[in-house]
């Protein structure tokens, strides 16, 4: 798949989809294979992209962990969030 955008926001979306991508492969690979198996290099050729990419979007292998645990821990409290204001609306009914 080809992307080609002139503008920041199109650039920012791309390094989104492009970060969130070898993010997923990365996990995909490492519940496969395990961690220690998986290197970028195989990141890499799973989404067809060049080590300098990889290295655009994370430092090293342990940084695409760190940033992935980060993810998970800031989507449950998103969760909680809104699980905390249903809450007060269901509450609101209740008076």
């Amino acid at each position: 798949m080809l992307f080609h955008y002139t503008s920041y926001q199109g650039e920012s979306i791309y390094n989104e989809y492009m970060k969130k991508r070898l993010m997923e492969t990365a996990v995909t690979l490492w519940q496969e294979y395990g961690y220690d198996s998986v290197s970028i290099n195989r990141i890499c050729e799973e989404c067809d992209v060049t080590k300098g990419s990889f290295y655009h979007h994370f430092a090293s292998k342990e940084d695409l962990l760190n940033q992935y645990i980060i993810s998970i821990i800031e989507n449950v409290r998103i969760e909680e969030d809104s699980l905390d204001t249903r809450s007060s609306i269901d509450g609101i009914y209740d008076l």
